[in-house]
């Protein structure tokens, strides 16, 4: 008895220690910048629209607009958020990425919108 006890307790401590790689990939670092912009900006226009809107206030829900903007990018919200968890883990390139999603929307919003394709 006291060897199956020990045993089990190895058995334990071993798969306890096991540090394999997880299953689900981390999000590229272009489809990461892209994809956090994009809840950025899905977040801002809540803010904007609940401080018009009472109503919209008390109705609001930002999980709606997140799994939108998941939906368009073909990616599910765990593997955003495990690439987020990856990426917090590893402070240079978490600061690479929040300097590229700077940039990249300083590059965004410097760029003119044509009025003729808002239209259409």
């Amino acid at each position: 008895m006291k060897k199956f006890l020990i045993l089990i307790c190895f058995f334990i401590a071993l798969t306890a220690c096991n540090h394999h790689k997880s299953e689900m990939p981390i999000l590229n670092f272009d489809t990461m910048k892209v994809v956090m912009w994009d809840l950025l900006n899905a977040n801002e226009w809540n803010n904007m629209k609940a401080g018009q809107d009472t109503v919209f206030r008390k109705m609001r829900d930002d999980r709606k607009q997140f799994e939108q903007v998941f939906y368009w990018h073909h990616i599910t919200k765990s593997s955003f958020y495990h690439s987020l968890s990856y990426y917090e883990q590893h402070p240079d390139k978490m600061k690479k990425l929040i300097d590229s999603l700077s940039a990249y929307g300083k590059r965004i919003t410097m760029q003119p919108v044509d009025s003729l394709k808002l239209n259409k």
